[in-house]
């Protein structure tokens, strides 16, 4: 089963099986580019935002919060792998222009709506 992904690019941070057997299936992806870069070296973020991902691929508890963190800042798709809870979650790290106190409540509204 292939399908094209218009060259799409994935970051995985992670050498654990389940990170690897990913790794594995994505790139028997046609279109798809897989990149695994440790994420506890200096520089990780840096490293990670110069190969201009389409999604940053971590799992939960492995430390990386900082990280996470980081690549949000840089306006980077994080995926985050929980493999205890068998849940993926998606994160975005797009920014809305704020000018108006009324326009903080209305996003926080927006995304707590998106919740329900």
């Amino acid at each position: 089963m292939s399908t094209d992904h218009d060259n799409s690019r994935y970051i995985i941070c992670g050498k654990s099986l389940l990170s690897e057997g990913l790794a594995d299936s994505l790139r028997a992806l046609e279109g798809v580019e897989v990149f695994v870069v440790n994420p506890h070296l200096p520089a990780a973020a840096d490293r990670i935002a110069a190969l201009e991902p389409d999604v940053v691929i971590l799992e939960r508890d492995s430390g990386v919060g900082d990280l996470a963190l980081a690549l949000l800042a840089r306006g980077l798709t994080l995926v985050e792998l929980d493999a205890a809870q068998g849940t993926v979650t998606a994160l975005t790290g797009r920014q809305v222009p704020i000018t108006q106190v009324g326009e903080w409540v209305q996003s926080i509204e927006r995304i707590a709506g998106a919740r329900s």
